[in-house]
């Protein structure tokens, strides 16, 4: 069954202005495809508005909350978000992938090519993307304030995420059954009954001093 694409755009006309307050409307019109409904939010309303809205996305329940773009191809990029529109296709044989923009297409087409244009500045790694760079460069930058506590490890993490995902080596070497004295001597010397090793948490909250580890133990 195809489904109908809906415009969600809010139409602001002064000439329905009720006692004082401009009334607002859904558009509301339905296409048969994308092309057609995306020439209509362009013709009808984008184009129309740019004098008044100045970059502003009026789709219904946008959560930029009426927040203007400095330009209108911002503004347009923008929309697929809510249209859907994919305009950017692989051209690999086989591949078929689709994106909202010409940038992702580049990074995607790298995953066929091989190309990786972004070294780290420290080492000899390469990447496809800046952003996977950037990610990489705490290795050499970043402070790791995430520590296992875990008694004989020394790992520590630049976010949480990764110490939670190190964690769980832990458990699974560890039984279930056995104490948290498997934590550092500096926790586990502590005149405190803690609850056993779970594999979802470390439920420590009646533990005062020891209320930070919930923090980063976290399944």
């Amino acid at each position: 069954v195809k489904t109908e694409l809906v415009c969600k755009w809010i139409d602001r006309t002064s000439s329905r202005q009720r006692l004082g307050r401009t009334a607002t409307s859904v558009c509301d019109q339905t296409f048969s495809s994308m092309p057609e409904l995306v020439d209509h939010v362009t013709t009808e309303h984008v184009a129309a508005g740019l004098d008044t809205l100045s970059h502003v996305c009026m789709w219904d329940e946008c959560m930029r909350g009426g927040k203007a773009f400095k330009a209108k191809y911002k503004l347009i990029n923008h929309i697929r978000v809510h249209t859907g529109e994919k305009p950017f296709s692989c051209a690999f044989p086989n591949c078929g992938k689709m994106f909202a923009r010409s940038e992702n297409l580049k990074i995607h087409t790298r995953t066929h090519t091989g190309e990786k244009p972004f070294q780290c500045e420290f080492c000899e790694r390469r990447f496809a993307n800046s952003s996977d760079r950037k990610k990489h460069s705490q290795v050499h930058t970043a402070s790791k304030p995430y520590d296992c506590k875990a008694m004989g490890c020394t790992k520590s993490y630049t976010h949480p995420s990764s110490l939670r995902k190190h964690m769980k080596v832990h458990v699974k070497s560890s039984p279930t059954s056995e104490p948290i004295n498997r934590l550092s001597p500096s926790l586990a010397n502590k005149n405190t009954h803690l609850p056993l090793l779970s594999k979802h948490s470390l439920d420590i909250s009646s533990a005062s001093e020891f209320s930070n580890i919930k923090e980063w133990y976290v399944c």
